[in-house]
């Protein structure tokens, strides 16, 4: 039995509906959408336009026996710094202090870098790193027996350190060489004897942290 005239135009008249309802809705999110000429957000802006901290190595070329401050990964609110060690022989405990400008940025931890943990490994290395007050760092690093020391081939991560930024400005990064600091800088093999090694003068880093 055919429609009358009138049910038949319900379909028409809601597909149209529909039709202009669709129409509407993609015109919305076209005209909302960004366009590539426009400009970024002021907040996206501020992440895009900030400048990484840097640091710049003051040992232009390390010599084996040498232990050295390098940069690692920087970003525009941290930075990590490895301490290195250039072709030494027999590491089995590591001790040095180190200073860096509290005014700029803060020490916020550490992770061992690949020279300790190279294999094999039966105990995980320890490493103590303590911060006498802002500034200065007292570190202490070491295998265990029966594990062997172990030696850098080139120049080989001991221990990253990280930072985070305080204020804009620039300063030095080293380690502390006074005779009257809390920790002597030394390497010692698993016999207990004295490795030869050089922690400076000059091993250290120049940090700039700049305005946001």
């Amino acid at each position: 039995m055919p429609l009358p005239a009138r049910a038949r135009a319900h379909p028409v008249v809601a597909a149209a509906v529909l039709a202009g309802s669709l129409l509407v809705g993609m015109e919305g999110r076209v005209a909302g959408a960004a366009s590539a000429d426009e400009p970024p957000s002021p907040d996206w802006a501020a992440v895009t336009n900030c400048k990484p901290l840097s640091l710049h190595g003051s040992l232009a070329n390390p010599r084996p026996g040498d232990l050295f401050l390098r940069s690692g990964t920087t970003t525009c609110d941290q930075a990590e710094v490895e301490v290195t060690a250039d072709a030494v022989a027999g590491v089995f405990t590591a001790s040095f202090d180190l200073r860096y400008p509290a005014a700029l940025v803060k020490y916020t931890g550490f992770s061992l870098g690949p020279l300790l943990l190279r294999a094999p490994v039966a105990t995980k290395p320890l490493c103590l790193v303590q911060e006498s007050s802002p500034g200065s760092l007292q570190v202490t690093m070491t295998r265990f027996a029966p594990d062997r020391g172990v030696s850098a081939e080139g120049g080989e991560t001991l221990l990253v350190l990280k930072f985070a930024r305080v204020a804009p400005g620039s300063g030095d990064v080293d380690f502390n060489l006074d005779p009257a600091s809390p920790v002597a800088e030394k390497i010692v093999d698993d016999a207990g004897s004295a490795v030869a090694a050089r922690f400076g003068p000059g091993h250290g880093l120049k940090l700039s942290v700049y305005q946001r």
